[in-house]
């Protein structure tokens, strides 16, 4: 009885520590949360643009560049946020799309920026890739030589806990 309790305790204890690296190394590394971006263009003359970007767990994706100066439209025009859906296609390769919107001051549509990348996790907190970005009319049809590639390198940003203020002496 003993030793048929023995080896049914053998055969779990094997099971579990079988199992446990096979369903690591089957887990998936995720962009989902908050990353910083830096997008660099060919065109030394343009300057870097930072991003803030989130991913989220359905596969969208909401950036915003600030006062970006390079897609910023001409002071006639307001731009919306980008917003996207992501995917991931391997292991560490993720792919994305997201759309700025162009209006004028009453909300007219004057076009928008398209932006279609492929990026590639370095670890869990560093990834780099590069985009194709391109301007399309109010007709949605691309405006001729408005369009370029550029690279991105993005580093995730950690979630902090609410600091505990100082004991009082």
């Amino acid at each position: 009885m003993k030793r048929k309790a023995v080896l049914a305790l053998l055969a779990v204890g094997m099971t579990v520590v079988s199992t446990g690296p096979v369903r690591a190394q089957s887990e998936k590394i995720s962009l989902v949360g908050i990353w910083k971006e830096t997008v660099k263009f060919d065109d030394p003359n343009r300057p870097d643009v930072k991003a803030l970007i989130v991913y989220n767990t359905d596969g969208t994706l909401v950036a915003t560049e600030g006062a970006n100066p390079t897609f910023k439209p001409p002071p006639e025009l307001v731009a919306s946020e980008d917003i996207g859906l992501w995917k991931q296609t391997a292991s560490r390769t993720f792919e994305y799309i997201n759309y700025v919107l162009f209006s004028d001051a009453r909300g007219h549509p004057a076009g928008m920026l398209r932006v279609r990348g492929r990026y590639t996790l370095e670890d869990n907190d560093n990834y780099s890739g590069e985009s194709f970005f391109e301007f399309l009319d109010e007709n949605n049809q691309l405006v001729p030589g408005a369009n370029g590639k550029v690279t991105n390198k993005g580093e995730r940003l950690p979630f902090l806990r609410y600091p505990t203020p100082p004991q009082q002496p």
